[in-house]
């Protein structure tokens, strides 16, 4: 009886531990989508593809430099994705923004650019499942009789690292500070000296580096192919929705619960029902907290 009931603590520690490790991921992801809403009030429905030009970027870094590790490859990952950012902006937000287009016009260019990067990443990389092999990758260590995988477990530390080291600077920094304003109230800031354009410039590189961050995390255990993009979109949504669009540490949080709640789901539930799961728990907040779980932005907070 005591040994049924510790295999049945095991599997559920287990599980509980693995959600974990998933859902640092998906918080790092939806940071990303929500600095950008919160401070540019667009709704980045590319964001997936976002972390799939990420991976492909992780991948050709970690090939082009003879399997130089993913993550000391951010190095080199990180300012590709800030220049990515600032390439989308200045094509497709930027004359939008100040030109004559409404917010369906930044719905439809985002959902343009989420076609054209599947698009261009089939053409360029063909349809081929690509993945990367590291000195760790399908490594895991057991403790009491509990078994923990390393990648997810480097890819955990690095998103919460990015989270906090990001919280700091938009808490501490003048940049970050001036960011802040920009979202709070774009005139008043402009007003101050703020070139909110710059602002929306190095939020959007922010941005990018957060989805670069989290397809670098993917990778040592994941697969990267041309709509690996779409799942974590819809992830990255629902996250940001639950969290409060706009509130970066509710997003972390709601990446934590998220990955907690479709671990338990695919456990106890059926294998698919991971995704079922998580869009239940959408609809049950939209229903009784419509605003979000932490609906005040953090963006206007600071905090």
């Amino acid at each position: 009886m005591r040994r049924r009931v510790w295999l049945t603590m095991q599997i559920l520690i287990q599980t509980l531990i693995d959600g974990l490790l998933m859902g640092g991921i998906y918080g790092i992801a939806s940071v990303g989508l929500s600095i950008i809403f919160g401070t540019i009030k667009i709704v980045n429905f590319a964001h997936g593809e976002w972390i799939m030009v990420g991976m492909y970027a992780t991948y050709f870094v970690w090939s082009f430099t003879g399997g130089i590790d993913p993550f000391v490859g951010l190095i080199i990952t990180i300012p590709i994705m800030f220049f990515f950012g600032l390439i989308v902006f200045f094509l497709t937000i930027r004359p939008i923004l100040y030109g004559k287009g409404n917010d369906s016009a930044f719905i439809f260019s985002t959902v343009g650019t989420s076609l054209l990067l599947q698009n261009l990443a089939l053409l360029f990389c063909s349809a081929n499942y690509l993945a990367i092999k590291t000195p760790y990758t399908g490594k895991a260590f057991q403790l009491l009789g509990i078994s923990v995988s390393v990648p997810r477990i480097y890819a955990c530390i690095t998103a919460v690292a990015l989270s906090f080291v990001l919280t700091l600077f938009l808490s501490k920094s003048y940049l970050g500070k001036a960011i802040r304003a920009a979202a709070q109230d774009r005139d008043t800031a402009t007003l101050m000296g703020i070139k909110h354009e710059k602002v929306f410039i190095i939020t959007m590189g922010i941005g990018a580096i957060t989805a670069g961050v989290a397809g670098t995390a993917l990778m040592p255990f994941f697969y990267v192919f041309p709509t690996v993009g779409v799942s974590f979109s819809l992830i990255s949504f629902v996250v940001a929705i639950i969290g409060g669009l706009g509130n970066l540490k509710g997003a972390f949080i709601c990446g934590l619960i998220l990955g907690v709640t479709e671990a338990l789901g695919t456990h106890y539930i059926a294998s698919d029902a991971g995704l079922l799961v998580a869009f239940a728990l959408l609809i049950v907040v939209l229903i009784f907290r419509p605003q979000g779980l932490w609906p005040q932005s953090t963006m206007r907070r600071g905090g």
